[in-house]
């Protein structure tokens, strides 16, 4: 049946007008089925309201549709109803943050100046995710207090202050940590933050296997992920940005050992085995396109493509829409469900359609 459907949508597609058309055209039909199903509890840009919205400001913005920004609003009053359990950039209420300021509201400067992070010290929920979040919203101020706070406690960094297993990847671990710190020292050319920044990535190299890093020490040495969360994927970010900031030639060669051990990596393995932006095709493939436009390697467009095709051929078909069935969980491989969200579910994979037809960045965390 998924055979079927991808042949009718490439079909459906050919011959209607360019390349960014037909990515339009399947980005649409992401946005059709999450407006067909029920709105999320969740409140969260991992996979709540606000990563719905970000997406359906994407869509505004690369069809000037205004339903699509009318969406994105009703979303975001959904959204800053809901209950935030943290201030993380992913997890809470920096999330909506990121959201409201899109949106030109007034409520994004609120949460910039009373979000709190606590002892979390990661990109996901803590200090490095949040300060992202200020320094896009404009309060240096407070993306230093931030940065000082992360200073003190790496590197390496843990998810947060006092817990005992260490990540080396992006989303809970040294890697994220080291690209807020980065992109702050963009910001502010405070040689503090660079330091640190550049210790973190001098300890990832220390420990790089072929460009790629374990899921995380005391019993995952042997588990290697590819994606944005745990993977090279998301790694690699930190070596970009640093590239960009000292055009060291060092950190553009880890970006392509990154890049390579990504490409021999094949489904199904241990650490991709779903479709999402956080830790599947998608986000794989969004790395792919935003290096091969940062790069002018050809193989890694045609990677990305590649992709794309795969995502197209394991869709389901309901009603006008797209959406995508698959385990969440590495460790629940039998727990599986379709999901609007971001990270995990059709507004990613419709962010990673549009990112295809041309370019568009709405996260923070993005530095191509």
């Amino acid at each position: 049946m998924r055979i079927v459907i991808a042949a009718l949508l490439l079909a459906g597609c050919a011959g209607r007008g360019s390349v960014e058309d037909d990515r339009l055209a399947l980005a649409r039909k992401c946005a059709a089925w999450i407006e067909s199903q029920p709105p999320s509890e969740k409140a969260s840009l991992y996979s709540g309201s606000a990563g719905v919205a970000l997406f359906q400001i994407a869509m505004h913005r690369a069809t000037g549709e205004t339903r699509y920004l009318e969406l994105a609003r009703a979303a975001a009053e959904r959204m800053a109803s809901q209950n935030h359990p943290d201030g993380g950039l992913y997890t809470g209420e920096a999330g909506a943050g990121l959201v409201f300021l899109e949106l030109r509201d007034p409520r994004a400067a609120e949460i910039a100046g009373r979000v709190t992070w606590g002892k979390g010290l990661d990109v996901i929920s803590g200090a490095a995710g949040i300060g992202l979040f200020l320094i896009r919203a404009g309060r240096l101020d407070r993306a230093r207090e931030a940065g000082d706070f992360v200073l003190g406690h790496g590197p390496p960094w843990l998810v947060e202050v006092g817990d005992k297993t260490l990540y080396p990847n992006f989303a809970h671990g040294t890697s994220g940590v080291a690209f807020f710190l980065a992109a702050l020292y963009s910001a502010t050319k405070d040689d503090r933050y660079l330091r640190s920044a550049v210790a973190g990535a001098e300890w990832l190299q220390e420990r790089s296997q072929d460009g790629a890093w374990f899921h995380h020490e005391s019993g995952g040495k042997e588990l290697f992920y590819a994606g944005w969360c745990h993977g090279p994927a998301g790694t690699a970010r930190l070596f970009w940005l640093l590239h960009r900031i000292t055009r060291e030639q060092r950190w553009l060669d880890a970006v392509h050992r990154c890049a390579t051990w990504t490409l021999a990596c094949r489904r199904p393995t241990a650490g991709w085995w779903n479709v999402s932006l956080c830790c599947g095709t998608a986000g794989i493939g969004e790395f792919m396109i935003d290096l091969h436009r940062a790069t002018g390697v050809a193989e890694y467009r045609d990677f990305a493509e590649k992709l794309a095709a795969e995502l197209i051929a394991s869709a389901t078909a309901e009603g006008p829409g797209l959406k995508w069935i698959q385990a969440e969980h590495r460790v629940k491989p039998k727990d599986v469900a379709a999901q609007t969200g971001l990270m995990q579910g059709a507004a990613g994979i419709g962010i990673f359609f549009l990112k295809l037809g041309g370019r568009i960045e709405l996260l923070p965390d993005n530095p191509f």
